[in-house]
C-alpha cells in the first residue's frame, strides 16, 4: 500500500493539564502517515485524482485549534479518527509532540488506526 506523509507540522494549540497550558498555546508537532493508493493520482497527474496534503494539513489545524486537550493521547485520538473519515485513507499513523521538560527535545505518542471495513 502506498503513503502520503506529512511530517513536523507545527502548530499553536492548547495542550496538558497545568492551567498555563490550557490558557496559552504552545508550539505542538504533528507528524502524519496516511496509508492510501497512489497509483490513479501517479498515472494521471492529476489533483482530483490526489489527496490534497493542504486538506489535510487544513484538518489537523483546525481540530487542534478548535479546543484545549489535556492529553496527548485525545488529540492524537480526535485527529487519526477524523483523518480516516476522508476517503480513501485505509491507515493513519499519527505522531504528536511537543515540549513537555526541561531537558527534553520533545514527549509524544503515537497511535495507529485502520478504516473498519464493511461488514
Amino acid at each position: 500500500m502506498d503513503k502520503l506523509f506529512i511530517q513536523n507540522l507545527a502548530i499553536q494549540c492548547r495542550l496538558g493539564v497545568h492551567p498555563h497550558e490550557q490558557r496559552r498555546a504552545q508550539t505542538i508537532w504533528i507528524d502524519v502517515e496516511l496509508q492510501l493508493k497512489l497509483g490513479r493520482a501517479g498515472a494521471t497527474d492529476r489533483l482530483a485524482d490526489a489527496v490534497d496534503y493542504a486538506t489535510i494539513v487544513r484538518t489537523i489545524r483546525t481540530l487542534c485549534r478548535a479546543k484545549p486537550h489535556n492529553l496527548m493521547e485525545a488529540l492524537a485520538e480526535r485527529l487519526a479518527r477524523r483523518l480516516l473519515s476522508l476517503r480513501p485513507i485505509r491507515r493513519v499513523t499519527l505522531r504528536v509532540k511537543k515540549r513537555a521538560l526541561p531537558g527534553l527535545e520533545h514527549a509524544g505518542v503515537e497511535v495507529t488506526r485502520y478504516r473498519r471495513s464493511a461488514a
